[in-house]
């Protein structure tokens, strides 16, 4: 049941408060900045819950990428369309957990946990990943720039 759409969606959203350490080494990276990723991350959720291609657009880097199920990297365009046009999915929510959290300078990266619940053609179900984001800081704001997720195997 486990596809692209949940996916992609589960790193955006953060409900839940980002947890693990900040390490701010100066210029945009200050203490403010896994405040303000948490805000981006919300919104970029909100943006995938809603299917919302303008404001996908507006959050992600150009050249964004994201690399999951198949393992063949997806640019900023064609994630942003199998967003919008995989309907067979309702996501319900979404927690994450065991996360990490870097910033040097204008880099910051999370990596954790993701547990999903929604359901596929009427279908419910739970998964879990494990993803890595990797943000830049550009024109006074963070931005996504990659994202990688590999499911977690029930056993």
């Amino acid at each position: 049941m486990w596809n692209k759409w949940w996916l992609i969606s589960a790193v955006a959203t953060t409900s839940a408060a980002l947890a693990g350490d900040a390490t701010p080494t100066g210029g945009p990276a200050s203490a403010n900045a896994k405040q303000q990723i948490s805000v981006l991350l919300q919104a970029w959720a909100d943006a995938e819950i809603h299917r919302d291609s303008a404001v996908l657009k507006r959050i992600l880097d150009d050249r964004f990428i994201a690399t999951f199920g198949s393992g063949a990297p997806l640019g900023k365009d064609a994630y942003i369309k199998s967003i919008v046009d995989d309907t067979s999915n309702v996501m319900s929510s979404e927690t994450l957990s065991d996360e990490t959290f870097i910033i040097d300078r204008d880099t910051a990266v999370t990596a954790g946990m993701v547990t999903i619940r929604g359901s596929q053609h009427g279908q419910p179900y739970t998964q879990a990943a494990r993803y890595t984001v990797t943000y830049i800081h550009r024109d006074g704001r963070w931005v996504p720039l990659a994202e990688h997720f590999v499911e977690i195997k029930q056993k």
